[in-house]
């Protein structure tokens, strides 16, 4: 899963705001609908970019700060399962 446009100025303001990142004062820094925000916050919960701080509070994950940071992002790996060694006959 990759961020899209929105999310990313989302992400932007979360750092900006630091401990203040919560819906209502993103919403209104970034002039977009509370609820837009709410969807586009828990789009990137669920991709790992940020995480609840507190009741109402948001803040950065590490893989968060890597994609405003401008690292590439490294897609998850998956290892594939150990073949099971055949029986010489």
């Amino acid at each position: 899963m990759g961020v899209i446009g929105s999310e990313l100025t989302v992400l932007k303001m979360i750092e900006e705001l630091g401990k203040l990142a919560c819906t209502p004062t993103i919403a209104r820094k970034l002039r977009f609908y509370p609820d837009y925000v709410d969807i586009l916050i828990r789009s990137l919960i669920k991709g790992g970019y940020v995480t609840k701080a507190g009741r109402t509070t948001y803040k950065l994950t590490s893989k968060g700060r890597k994609v405003l940071g401008g690292l590439p992002e490294v897609p998850e790996v998956k290892r594939r399962p150990k073949r099971l060694k055949r029986k010489k006959r």
